[in-house]
């Protein structure tokens, strides 16, 4: 009997063992990634939301001039299986549309190091093009956003410009919000298509037809291994060659 209960105890410990030595072995195969931002530094108040692998994990809520550590409190950081993972940061103003930027990459964990993404708003903005906005890539912005009636009387494309005519009732358009949405599908063909939609949030109660030009960055658009990409815009197309 003693020799029974002797080899039970000697079993138990050894699960013991073998499943401590197996959670060590899961908490060993991680490392971490972490997401600041110098957003403070451009006159332009914006929130910056945070997903990896199309999970999102945080919105940045304070901002900081340089990355040293991770879990630096003004930045958001989360502990990720070593391997290949995706992120995408969303810069969004909290009103109006200046300083709006979507960045999409890729970053590799290494066991117990931590990868550092810095998002550089001086990089972002300071050199941007000439023009008034920059093109959003998102399929959730294309499906949800202000769909508000419009009519497009002329696009052309200026460098990596996209100059877009349009019009729509109001009063003067001054409240108007009007982003360019990428639904982030490239279809197949020669040239490739991308198709993208005119946003226009329009909550002016006048009558009268206002006409406005905006262009939009669309440098964003291009796709690797080709020279040029028709893009369909809210039922009109136009060549992009680049």
């Amino acid at each position: 009997m003693k020799r029974y209960l002797l080899l039970t105890s000697s079993l138990i410990i050894l699960l013991g063992i073998i499943i401590i030595q197996s959670c060590n072995k899961v908490e060993d195969e991680t490392g971490f990634v972490t997401f600041g931002a110098n957003y403070h530094i451009i006159n332009c108040i914006s929130n910056v939301t945070i997903y990896v692998d199309n999970e999102k994990i945080g919105t940045l809520t304070n901002s900081t001039d340089t990355i040293i550590d991770c879990g630096e409190e003004s930045n958001i950081t989360k502990e990720l299986t070593i391997g290949d993972h995706s992120y995408k940061i969303e810069i969004r103003p909290e009103t109006g549309t200046g300083c709006t930027k979507d960045i999409i990459g890729t970053f590799t964990i290494i066991k117990n190091e931590c990868e550092k993404i810095f998002i550089d708003y001086l990089e972002l903005f300071n050199n941007q093009s000439d023009c008034d906005q920059s093109v959003i890539i998102s399929p959730s912005e294309f499906q949800n956003a202000p769909n508000d009636p419009f009519s497009i009387t002329g696009m052309t494309i200026t460098g990596d410009c996209l100059n877009i005519k349009f019009a729509a009732s109001g009063c003067d358009g001054n409240t108007w919000i009007v982003k360019l949405i990428d639904s982030s599908s490239v279809a197949v063909s020669y040239p490739c298509q991308r198709t993208l939609r005119l946003s226009l949030d329009n909550k002016e109660a006048c009558m009268a037809v206002i006409g406005k030009e905006i262009s939009f960055d669309i440098k964003d658009l291009q796709i690797v291994g080709n020279n040029k990409v028709i893009l369909h815009v809210s039922g009109k197309e136009i060549l992009y060659e680049y």
